[in-house]
């Protein structure tokens, strides 16, 4: 069974519309668990207007900040499997029954997404690369940056827990993935898109500094460091799982283009 977290500032008409999304495609069974995180130190009194018994929806009274929210979120799951989706996200029909059978021999499952740009003059729904990651090829690229799309991961419970969730960092999901995978966890991603990524400039991840603040962040590198240890310890060469991979996945020469040099 599955919990849904998710935490957001600003819960607007898009929060409905991810609200719906999931309800529409989790089991009688599952939850969504919704975090209101106050903005400027005023509680949100935003009602999204839904009766149904899987949405619970949590308000603080003071600013906790998207890492805790999540925390908080996932504190209160009830299932096994911890689901994520933004609050300005969709999730897709049937992802939750394909990520369930993907997971089963993984800690952490993402699938792929579609990207949304809504402000262009002519909205744009757009395929990401489509690129595969079994565990071994997953552990090489996150040495060198963040392959797994947050909005699209499910994760077991027991994994989050062991690794204390998620930290107040500049990346928290790359953080915790990076921890997961010193403590020896798997990861894999499939090709299918289970979200509906919405772009818009009021995401951290828009400003154009945003890929250097990361990898110049403590907790990164030293996350990196540690991944980078490990598959040297299991003498895991590099450059063979990249080239297997590229081979596998050409478009995998322009989603890591970096790594391969050009």
């Amino acid at each position: 069974m599955i919990s849904v977290i998710c935490s957001t500032i600003n819960p607007n008409l898009a929060t409905l519309a991810s609200i719906e999304s999931v309800l529409r495609d989790i089991s009688s069974y599952d939850e969504l668990i919704l975090h209101l995180d106050p903005c400027n130190g005023a509680e949100s009194s935003w009602d999204p207007k839904i009766s149904d018994s899987r949405l619970t929806i949590l308000r603080t009274t003071s600013r906790i900040g998207f890492a805790n929210g999540l925390n908080l979120a996932a504190s209160r799951a009830r299932h096994e499997f911890l689901g994520r989706i933004d609050a300005d996200d969709l999730s897709l029909p049937g992802r939750w029954a394909y990520q369930l059978k993907a997971i089963t021999d993984v800690d952490v499952h993402f699938g792929s997404m579609l990207h949304y740009y809504p402000s262009k003059f002519v909205p744009l729904i757009l395929p990401h690369y489509p690129v595969a990651l079994a565990p071994q090829e997953f552990q090489v690229v996150a040495r060198f940056t963040n392959p797994g799309f947050h909005p699209a991961a499910l994760i077991r419970r027991s994994s989050f827990e062991k690794l204390g969730g998620y930290r107040d960092v500049i990346s928290e999901d790359y953080d915790l993935w990076l921890r997961g995978l010193a403590e020896g966890m798997r990861f894999s991603r499939g090709l299918r898109p289970v979200t509906l990524y919405r772009h818009h400039a009021q995401q951290a991840t828009s400003a154009k500094d945003w890929a250097d603040r990361v990898s110049s962040d403590a907790s990164t590198i030293r996350g990196q460091t540690r991944v980078s240890e490990i598959l040297s310890d299991e003498s895991v060469s590099v450059s063979k799982v990249l080239w297997e991979l590229s081979r596998k996945y050409p478009f995998a020469l322009l989603e890591f283009r970096h790594l391969f040099g050009s």
